[in-house]
């Protein structure tokens, strides 16, 4: 890690403290609540960092593709946690699609065939 992630992570950590309403209070509730929420940031920053050690990627392409899956729910207005089974119900219907035109495409081969006709006639006819 460099300087510019310990800033981040700081100011990610000060944030935190501060909508959680933990930055002003010196009572020691507020500081055990402080401690276990960098004790949470610490878990998640090296649990990021072995999840993209095993999958043989760096921690800023796995930032870009964060980034790059909040934009495309922001597109899609679909929630990231929508996300699989939308794409798992396009997928079904894209299947469903492709076999309707296999049918169809059987379908017209089956009349062609009845009617004695063959795609290169039919070009044939169009063209003149």
């Amino acid at each position: 890690m460099d300087i510019k992630s310990f800033a981040s992570l700081i100011r990610i950590r000060n944030k935190l403290i501060k909508e959680m309403g933990l930055n002003n209070n010196n009572d020691e509730n507020s500081k055990v609540k402080v401690q276990e929420i960098e004790h949470k940031i610490e878990l998640l920053i090296l649990n990021l960092a072995l999840f993209c050690f095993k999958r043989g990627f760096s921690i800023d392409t796995f930032v870009d593709v964060i980034e790059n899956t909040s934009c495309l729910e922001h597109k899609t207005k679909i929630g990231i946690d929508q996300l699989p089974n939308q794409l798992l119900l396009k997928q079904r219907h894209l299947e469903r699609t492709e076999k309707e035109r296999q049918e169809i495409k059987r379908k017209k081969q089956l009349l062609l065939i009845d009617c004695n006709i063959t795609i290169h006639i039919l070009e044939v006819y169009k063209t003149n």
